[in-house]
């Protein structure tokens, strides 16, 4: 009556917590004695990070970019990348866990002193990490009715992390002088796992800020396509794959002609990081109990973590702007989408957020700005029951208009989002038969079985197998409708 043991994959997704890091960067217009700031923004991203048992080391890269122009009305733009670095608590995770850290720039606050932009930037740094190990569960065991149930696990087999590029060729319907600014934000359509490698496609958005050859500026988003495959390691048709892209630099290159060009050619920067798990099924025994002896039953209660469907979402965010004295709407820079706070239930996730932006417009004559920020509501229909993690959000049109006085803004949104499921089931991870049980000589025992019991509830109380107990029975319907008497006869050595 020895128990089979077979070892089953449990996945646990463990929140390794969040830090909010200072990176400070300056910016100096060498051409210009006096400037002023018509647009600032700035990306933040993870180049490494390293698992300790305590804590997760990492740094990052943070690129601040500007539109500027000086008092004789010129505009230029500026960039500039500085490094920083920071620790964050893990929870507990060991040094052997693959980690998954993720940077937003929250906050830019900045000042100009002539020639020079010192910007003080806020950079929210938060991650989690897939812990898997195995448990020791009872498959079948001779000489023991029991009772088995079918569970879903998952076992993260392979972590991907590739730098890939993209060039896109763009024409313009009209010329343009000079690139002020070009931002780009990426998210995953699909995911797909096959023979050891993993196809991903998606799209980039990069809001390209430009300065036409009549002095006006404006704006245009470019929808660039990408189609990658990787090589992933013990990947197969029944693995599933959770997906995010993140731009690391975005390079415009134009080749002028007469001081004009509606061609220019844009060259993105991204990296993939990937966490492909195996989904299988496994037979596991729940309960058990033997008709002859005695038994003690170790038991187990695990909660897995199930990765589920990835899905994209689309929705607007448009608002009115209470802003002055605006003769004309030149474009909107710097568009940029963050999730305020996301609820789910019912497998319906509920998504709140808001769409920040720098507004240039002319007003008496001279091209200035302001910053909006437009709020948003969305609902996602996702059908998981544990988690869903928005892992790319970009802003993929933009528009605005004077219309009666006001300005009217409207901003196209897409959503990439990884679903978790959460499964929580008990097994039995070991037996022992103790004693042998007693005759009490009874040949026939009368057992009173409550309205909705089961046939293993009766058989486990009566420690009979479900043909005996239908053999004194033969009428009985389970599980019981009422509270029912049931016979048992027994033969007497």
């Amino acid at each position: 009556m020895k128990p089979q043991i077979e070892k089953l994959p449990v996945c646990k997704r463990v929140f390794l917590g969040e830090c909010r890091t200072v990176a400070e960067v300056q910016m100096v217009a060498r051409e210009n004695e006096n400037i002023h700031v018509l647009s600032i923004s700035a990306d933040a991203n993870i180049l490494s990070c390293e698992s300790l048992s305590g804590e997760v080391l990492f740094d990052g890269r943070l690129t601040a970019k500007a539109i500027i122009k000086d008092d004789d009305g010129n505009l230029a733009s500026l960039s500039y990348n500085v490094d920083f670095a920071d620790r964050l608590k893990n929870n507990g995770i060991t040094a052997d866990v693959k980690v998954q850290l993720d940077a937003v720039v929250e906050n830019v606050d900045f000042n100009v002193q002539g020639n020079v932009i010192y910007a003080k930037c806020v950079v929210a740094t938060s991650g989690c990490a897939f812990v898997c190990d195995e448990q020791d569960v009872v498959t079948d065991c001779d000489g023991l009715q029991t009772k088995k149930q079918t569970v879903a696990t998952s076992k993260n087999v392979c972590f991907i992390k590739k730098d890939f590029s993209v060039v896109d060729e763009v024409e313009l319907r009209q010329s343009v002088s000079k690139i002020l600014l070009a931002q780009t934000n990426g998210v995953v359509s699909s995911v797909k796992c096959e023979q050891d490698v993993l196809s991903v496609k998606g799209d980039f958005f990069t809001c390209v800020t430009c300065v036409r050859d009549d002095g006006q500026i404006c704006s245009v988003t470019i929808q660039t396509p990408f189609e990658e495959e990787f090589s992933a390691q013990n990947c197969n048709d029944d693995c599933i794959a959770t997906c995010v892209v993140k731009t690391k630099n975005t390079k415009v290159r134009m080749e002028m002609q007469n001081d004009s060009t509606n061609e220019f050619s844009l060259e993105i920067s991204a990296e993939l990081c990937a966490n492909v798990f195996d989904v299988q099924n496994a037979d596991v025994v729940s309960d058990a109990f033997s008709k002859q002896f005695n038994i003690d039953l170790a038991e187990q209660k695990v909660q897995v973590c199930m990765p589920g469907k990835y899905v994209t979402h689309l929705c607007s965010a448009d608002g009115v702007v209470d802003q002055k004295d605006v003769d004309e709407v030149l474009c909107l820079a710097n568009a940029k989408a963050g999730i305020v706070s996301q609820v789910l239930a019912g497998g319906v996730l509920s998504l709140q957020g808001v769409v920040c932006a720098d507004l240039l417009f002319v007003s008496e004559e001279k091209v200035v700005s302001s910053p909006l920020q437009i709020p948003f509501e969305t609902k996602v229909q996702t059908g998981c029951n544990f988690v869903c993690e928005v892992s790319n959000v970009c802003v993929t049109q933009t528009s605005a208009k004077v219309v009666r006085g006001a300005v009217s803004v409207d901003f196209g949104l897409k959503f990439g989002i990884n679903c978790f499921d959460c499964n929580k089931f008990a097994f039995v991870a070991g037996i022992t038969m103790l004693d042998k049980k007693t005759d009490d000589d009874c040949a026939i025992e009368v057992f009173v079985g409550k309205k909705g019991m089961t046939s293993w509830d009766v058989q486990k109380r009566l420690g009979m197998g479900y043909d005996d107990l239908l053999a004194c029975n033969p009428g009985l319907t389970l599980p019981l409708e009422n509270d029912q008497k049931i016979v048992v006869y027994r033969k007497i050595e």
